[in-house]
């Protein structure tokens, strides 16, 4: 029985992936790659719960996509959650693989921030949607999304520049803020996208 109908990998994956590989020590990345496909492997397991055909696994410059078809409002946040909730279970062998359960952490924290493209964002719009009508919603999503874009921002330029810890934290609020402006509208309905 095939569990998806495609699997497709994105030239710039590949070129991403031998750059970590040459980058980080091979133990860092193995516990990258595990972590990652475990918060996958949740997602993939919720969605066979809730019955739900998978259409797609992509994996491109934002990591692995999952597409489905639709759910309901309730099985769509239990799908999206499952992935960086399930993730966090990984802490539970922090005393034996410390490594995997660090990288377990970070990705599940990064993974519920409520941007768009991310976990967070698609279940705050999920929440939202149960409370709201559509355009309020919408309205609510967005604001929240760019009232925490502005939050990291300036905690990536305080980081920067005050507390004088290098470029790397403003490089990342500058990522986020590319990652959530990339022309796609988070609040919105239709089949079910998890990252």
């Amino acid at each position: 029985m095939r569990i998806f109908r495609q699997l497709e990998c994105t030239p710039v994956f590949l070129i991403g992936a031998a750059v970590l590989l040459l980058c980080l020590p091979l133990q860092w990345c193995m516990a990258l790659v595990i972590a990652a496909g475990f918060h996958e492997a949740c997602h993939l397991l919720a969605l066979r719960v809730c019955g739900c055909p998978v259409q797609q696994i992509r994996f491109d410059t934002g990591g692995a996509v999952i597409e489905a078809a639709s759910l309901s409002t309730g099985k769509a946040l239990l799908c999206t959650l499952a992935g960086p909730v399930g993730q966090l279970l990984l802490l539970l062998a922090a005393g034996r693989f410390p490594r995997l359960a660090l990288c377990a952490a970070i990705q599940s924290a990064y993974n519920l921030l409520p941007l768009q493209g991310l976990d967070g964002g698609h279940a705050l719009w999920y929440i939202l949607e149960s409370f709201f009508p559509h355009s309020v919603a919408a309205t609510l999503c967005r604001l929240i999304t760019w009232l925490v874009l502005l939050f990291i921002c300036l905690l990536g330029f305080y980081a920067t520049f005050f507390l004088h810890l290098g470029l790397i934290p403003i490089l990342a609020a500058g990522s986020l803020l590319l990652k959530a402006t990339n022309g796609k509208i988070p609040c919105k309905t239709g089949p079910l996208r998890v990252q």
